[in-house]
């Protein structure tokens, strides 16, 4: 089989990053809800999976109330990653095939060892988030026990305001470095024989060449993902998979085709 070394599309000067109008994240978001009603099964059993590890990492484990904060803002975070086996429903379907549950779960053998070094950092990060948040909370409530007490009571505090001003504050430049970086990343890893540093500058050109889209973009991910997680984790079960499907669209729009491309399944196929 061909490699995409041959292709020629390997080099990080050959990956076109597109401009894209003003309806783009609409469009995508609505690619994506037809992908989760085209394979509603398997989408919300992924869905059910992720609402499950959130629900069991909140409230089945005696936390503390910052690990507890920072684990679930952070899941924004690690979310591109976590999303890759919708990634390869969506493009399995865009290719006429049948997704099946068994080849979502396995997408990681696809360029494996960027993809884990991706999903390393990505938790790397995500850690680090969790530690700025508890450290925050000791900052603004000394007098509590924050290893046994109450989240509601912690947010109860009359310096509560201060603190979600900065909490909010540095968890959006956090947020949006990540996104800057991960926007397209985790897909086009997935799909083409590139690095993980290639990756990163093409989604970071990405979001150069369509600030007010991707800011648009990253506004309507960032709602749905709240509005999941205010639920219970219970509405992930739906907005989750959305978001997944929707974002392999924006990378298929955002980055320009290769005249090739290597099918998964089967020899080069033209575009």
């Amino acid at each position: 089989m061909a490699t995409l070394e041959q292709t020629g599309y390997q080099g990080l000067s050959e990956v076109v990053v597109n401009h894209v109008d003003n309806e783009a994240p609409m469009r995508w978001l609505e690619k994506g809800y037809n992908d989760f009603k085209n394979n509603l099964t398997l989408s919300l059993l992924y869905g059910a999976f992720i609402a499950a590890i959130g629900l069991i990492m909140t409230f089945s484990v005696e936390l503390s109330p910052s690990v507890i904060l920072g684990s679930i803002t952070g899941f924004v975070i690690v979310g591109p990653f976590v999303a890759i086996g919708l990634y390869d429903m969506s493009r399995e379907m865009e290719f006429g095939r049948e997704p099946k549950l068994h080849h979502a779960l396995s997408a990681l053998r696809n360029n494996t060892g960027t993809l884990l070094t991706f999903a390393l950092a990505l938790g790397f990060l995500h850690t680090v988030w969790t530690r700025l948040t508890g450290l925050l909370i000791g900052l603004f409530f000394q007098d509590l026990n924050i290893s046994r007490g109450n989240l509601m009571e912690i947010l109860s505090e009359p310096q509560t305001i201060l603190f979600l001003g900065i909490f909010l504050l540095i968890g959006a430049v956090i947020v949006s470095f990540t996104f800057a970086v991960t926007v397209i990343s985790i897909p086009m890893i997935m799909h083409r024989n590139v690095d993980i540093v290639s990756a990163a500058i093409t989604s970071i050109r990405v979001v150069k060449k369509n600030p007010r889209k991707m800011f648009t973009w990253a506004a309507m991910i960032g709602t749905l993902m709240l509005i999941g997680i205010a639920t219970g984790f219970i509405g992930l079960i739906v907005v989750f998979p959305i978001v997944g499907h929707a974002s392999w669209h924006a990378y298929r729009e955002l980055v320009e085709r290769p005249e090739h491309r290597i099918e998964e399944n089967g020899p080069l196929v033209s575009e």
